[in-house]
């Protein structure tokens, strides 16, 4: 339960994140680095608080679905198909994705 209350922080944390560079005229690097850190940003945080190693650092997965999630949203805007409907089907579908992975356990090589 805890990590579906996870991925819905860092989908949404990601998506806020791509809002606020897209409204400041922000290429596509810039979109990219505000959206992974917005995301990430959060975990980070509290996982150095409770004094433990980052879950970023132990995953190699775990930014991935932000910067899909930055690409997807990114390319919607330059089509200006930012809509409701499809930033909600985007929320889904990175969920779904995310849990996924969690339960196939993949993981991107980190050597």
């Amino acid at each position: 339960m805890f990590e579906i209350a996870e991925y819905i922080g860092i989908i949404a944390f990601s998506m806020s994140g791509f809002f606020v560079a897209a409204k400041n005229k922000l290429y596509l690097l810039g979109v990219l680095v505000i959206t992974f850190l917005t995301a990430l940003g959060g975990g980070i945080a509290r996982d150095v608080i409770i004094n433990e190693v980052p879950f970023v650092l132990k995953t190699g997965f775990y930014g991935t679905v932000s910067i899909l999630i930055a690409i997807t949203l990114y390319l919607l805007h330059i089509l200006n198909q930012t809509t409701y409907t499809n930033i909600a089907l985007l929320f889904f579908a990175a969920l779904t994705l995310r849990l996924i992975a969690y339960y196939a356990k993949w993981s991107i090589p980190l050597k």
